[in-house]
């Protein structure tokens, strides 16, 4: 990934931002894609997460055509907030 040289966009810290291996959920058609150990780039101060666009637009292609391989499903709850409680 490439360096950062300008503030998070969020909280305009200056912290360098730390290269990490995260979770990525996307939404897509109403189902849930989770990606895991998907390299970012994670500010420092707020934790907002920075992807590098062509492997974004890599996994959104996949998606698309339906070529996640080795993927398998998983059990997953929609539970309105509502239904918790405070």
């Amino acid at each position: 990934m490439t360096e950062r040289t300008y503030p998070c966009e969020f909280c305009d810290t200056t912290l360098e931002q730390e290269e990490k291996r995260v979770t990525l959920t996307l939404n897509r058609g109403g189902k849930l894609y989770v990606f895991e150990d998907v390299p970012a780039r994670v500010c420092p101060n707020c934790g907002h997460r920075y992807y590098n666009g062509p492997m974004i637009t890599h996994l959104e292609q996949m998606i698309r055509e339906n070529t996640l391989h080795g993927a398998k499903p998983i059990e997953a709850y929609k539970i309105p907030y509502e239904a918790v409680g405070s």
